[in-house]
């Protein structure tokens, strides 16, 4: 039987939680402690107890008591802000992966939605739907092929948190937008992904400016 090294073991451990944030398992509140993951993943508390330590430094998970934890929940302005810099960042990431991934790389970041851009948003499940929208971005990061950009996500981890609310925009809204970004991807249109990258997620900073001016009229009456 195989040993695998500590390190090792908590970088999977840690894997393995972040796709159940990824997932919606834990929404924000949701106490959560290190004997409970530790039976759901079938390993000992103390790599889950590095991973938590991990995620805690991230801002993604706090401690509310020794061994309890749970999602810290982002406000409106903090996600307003985090895909204000997505449009940034992953617009370089799409144009950097257009520009100069190799084709086998270029069709796995265009099969992230195989069998629903096809269907019509109505036709859609809305799980699978935001499942692929995080596979596609997290590919385009993940192959863009500068380390600041991964190491910037490894350590803040922008990505797991604008997905917090899960879907911000309906795909009825996005579904045309994910398209044209994989058609300008698919033609190597690095220039023409880069915009369309930054609009798509520059859409979502103004759904989310007008529901907190939506929230602010309802206090204010």
């Amino acid at each position: 039987m195989s040993i695998i090294r500590k390190g090792a073991l908590t970088e999977i451990v840690y894997e393995r939680i972040t796709q159940m944030l990824y997932d919606g398992l834990f929404p924000p509140g949701t106490p959560m402690t290190r004997k409970e993951l530790a039976e759901k993943l079938s390993v000992s508390p103390t790599p889950v107890g590095e991973a938590l330590a991990r995620l805690v430094g991230e801002g993604i998970v706090e401690q509310t008591e020794k061994s309890i934890y749970q999602v810290k929940e982002f406000s409106h302005k903090n996600l307003e802000s985090l895909y204000a810099m997505r449009a940034g960042l992953e617009g370089i990431a799409v144009r950097l992966c257009t520009e100069n991934a190799a084709d086998i790389v270029i069709d796995e970041i265009c099969s992230s939605f195989d069998g629903l851009l096809e269907k019509s948003a109505a036709d859609l499940d809305i799980h699978a739907y935001m499942n692929a929208d995080q596979r596609f971005h997290r590919k385009i990061v993940r192959f863009c092929d500068n380390p600041y950009i991964i190491n910037y996500n490894k350590s803040y981890e922008f990505m797991l948190r604008s997905y917090q609310k899960g879907l911000l925009r309906r795909p009825e809204e996005t579904i045309e937008e994910h398209r044209s970004i994989i058609v300008a991807i698919k033609f190597r249109d690095g220039v023409a992904a880069q915009q369309k990258m930054t609009e798509h997620h520059l859409a979502t900073c103004r759904v989310i400016r007008r529901m907190m001016s939506e929230e602010d009229g309802k206090t204010g009456s």
